[in-house]
């Protein structure tokens, strides 16, 4: 999934699971770049909150799920533009 966002804007990156609780989380960049102190795991790390991307948060993101039985994975693609250019005043 791509998500294309505005800088400054949120964007709320979510797990989708199937199977048995209890389902254990992991997020990762697939850049193995670390994921931005700001970004916060809600929902028992089910979904990647970023209450305001920027420019450095536009990569591919990695959810692995785990349960008892299996491990899956999928990807989210954050495409971050840069907002609008601020006035110049002279």
């Amino acid at each position: 999934e791509k998500f294309k966002a505005t800088q400054g804007s949120s964007v709320t990156l979510r797990c989708q699971v199937s199977g048995s609780p209890p389902h254990y989380f992991f997020w990762t960049r697939l850049d193995g770049q670390p994921i931005t102190n700001s970004a916060e795991r809600l929902k028992q790390g089910a979904e990647l909150y970023f209450p305001s991307v920027r420019l450095a948060d536009s990569g591919i993101y990695v959810c692995t799920c785990r349960d008892q039985r299996s491990t899956n994975r999928s990807h989210a693609e954050i495409i971050v533009e840069g907002g609008p250019a601020k006035p110049i005043v002279v």
